[in-house]
């Protein structure tokens, strides 16, 4: 693929990718047209953080063992509570939006296995009537971009051709729902990331400053006895933890508050994390005697404060979230949310409200 310049009509430099000018010339704006003005939240490589949910990675998925990751995902509740989805498959060959079609198609049609509604998305300009013709027997839309970064719906897609909805249930929805619900529920912003992994962790931080979390994730690879879909409340940044100790907090209230998540079948989870952390680093588990035992909890976190320690304290309390492989629709899902909203405020206020 050539190299283009940037949206000002300028030849690039040499340490411009052709990467870095399709996402300039083509993904960017498409991102801001699904946020702007079609109102969805998107999940996209970004170079700078915007919109409703924050975070920089794309959405990966697998196809017959082959690893891809969309360029632009917009997704939102439809009218019957149901998740809906636009994926969007971006190519620049410059001056050449007919040849950047070509190279598209392939993964485009992959994704409508997956999602509800699949664009491809090139630079302005003709196509030809033939390649017209193919995108409307693949059932596929066409978004094109001028150089000012104005996207038109040349062509709407077609809902659901080649559609399984065992591979989107598998793959898609759990993944979409914590994102949905938080933004819901938590109201943005909301943290996202490890999409491209075939995951999703989502957070909202009530006091951004000192990164405590409420949080829900997905993990693919998790086996029993661990549980795929959670959701519950982090710490794990050694500044908060000297920020919190530093305020004295009520440790018989804490201790309180833990008691009453453990009823609620919350796990509660102290290890340390090597720090920092490489590739492949495994969190270690930190014993305790009682889990609900503030006293004893902080005591061991102070153990791994010092700056040469080598790792980072994390506290986690969390249970179950989703039901795996349902096709759980959004009053369900909020409602499930909404209970655990309810659950999880004490140790959310307890700890933010140290900070305010």
């Amino acid at each position: 693929m050539n190299k283009r310049g940037s949206r000002t009509g300028k030849r690039p430099t040499n340490k411009q990718s052709d990467r870095d000018q399709e996402y300039v010339w083509l993904v960017k704006p498409v991102i801001d047209c699904f946020e702007r003005q079609w109102n969805l939240p998107v999940i996209a490589i970004r170079k700078q953080n915007g919109g409703d949910l924050h975070g920089s990675d794309e959405f990966g998925i697998s196809m017959d063992n082959e690893d891809m990751r969309v360029d632009v995902l917009g997704f939102n509740w439809d009218a019957k509570g149901r998740v809906a989805t636009k994926a969007v498959e971006a190519k620049l060959i410059p001056n050449s939006p007919a040849r950047s079609i070509d190279h598209a198609l392939g993964q485009a049609i992959n994704y409508q296995v997956l999602f509800d509604e699949v664009y491809v998305a090139v630079e302005s300009g003709g196509i030809g009537a033939h390649r017209e013709s193919v995108l409307s027997d693949l059932g596929l839309g066409w978004l094109s971009v001028d150089k000012s970064g104005n996207v038109k719906e040349q062509k709407k897609p077609e809902p659901r051709k080649r559609f399984d909805r065992n591979q989107y249930n598998k793959q898609v929805l759990p993944r979409l729902l914590p994102p949905l619900v938080f933004l819901k529920i938590f109201r943005p912003p909301i943290k996202y990331g490890i999409t491209r992994h075939g995951g999703i962790y989502v957070a909202k931080e009530p006091t951004p400053k000192f990164h405590i979390q409420i949080n829900a994730w997905f993990d693919p690879n998790s086996k029993a006895p661990f549980i795929r879909s959670g959701i519950g409340f982090n710490i794990e940044h050694k500044d908060t933890f000297r920020a919190i100790i530093k305020k004295k907090p009520d440790l018989p209230e804490v201790s309180r508050i833990l008691k009453e998540l453990a009823f609620n079948n919350y796990e509660i989870a102290l290890v340390k994390v090597p720090n920092p952390h490489y590739r492949g680093a495994l969190d270690v588990p930190i014993d305790l005697t009682d889990k609900t035992d503030s006293k004893e909890i902080f005591r061991k976190i102070k153990q791994v404060l010092p700056q040469d320690s080598g790792y980072r304290p994390h506290l986690a309390v969390f249970k179950e979230f989703l039901p795996e492989g349902k096709d759980i629709k959004k009053d369900e899902a909020l409602q499930l949310a909404g209970v655990a909203r309810t659950e999880i405020n004490p140790i959310s206020e307890y700890f933010s409200g140290l900070f305010i």
